[in-house]
């Protein structure tokens, strides 16, 4: 159905990996009440998985793959940017 080498599989990678990180350390911070500043670091830490997944990529040659998480992860900054101006910094 999707090539290896797709920029489909890329935004889903890089949109999907990262919310179930956060979602999983969301649950852990509700029992162990983690601050704002410490949920906002591990927002990005999240975010920094796309780097692992797209240097998986890059050594496999999957350009168009490197692109679609790439994008994800601009989704992702803006729409914390927008959080935290909405929040305050």
């Amino acid at each position: 159905m999707f090539k290896k080498d797709s920029i489909w599989i890329g935004i889903a990678q890089g949109l999907i990996i990262p919310a179930l990180f956060y979602l999983f350390i969301g649950f852990l911070g509700r029992k162990i009440e983690l601050d704002e500043h410490t949920q906002s670091f591990l927002f990005i830490l999240g975010m920094g998985l796309n780097a692992l997944i797209m240097r998986y990529d890059m050594k496999h040659g999957y350009d168009k793959t490197m692109r679609g998480i790439l994008l994800a992860s601009f989704v992702y900054a803006f729409l914390f940017i927008i959080y935290k101006i909405k929040v305050g910094l």
